[in-house]
């Protein structure tokens, strides 16, 4: 999952109008910001590469 999508943009494609409520949604739902969940998926996919 890589996007170049910021948060904010991606938070008003889906219906955020206020990114802070994406986020705080985000968080509760996964437990981690939106860009820990980037980082963690890239490093899935690298270790899934190797």
């Amino acid at each position: 999952m890589y996007s170049s999508l910021s948060v904010e943009r991606t938070a008003q494609m889906i219906g955020y109008p206020d990114p802070s409520n994406f986020y705080k949604a985000f968080r509760e739902y996964y437990h981690m910001t939106p860009k820990q969940f980037v980082l963690d998926q890239r490093n899935r996919q690298q270790k899934k590469n190797r």
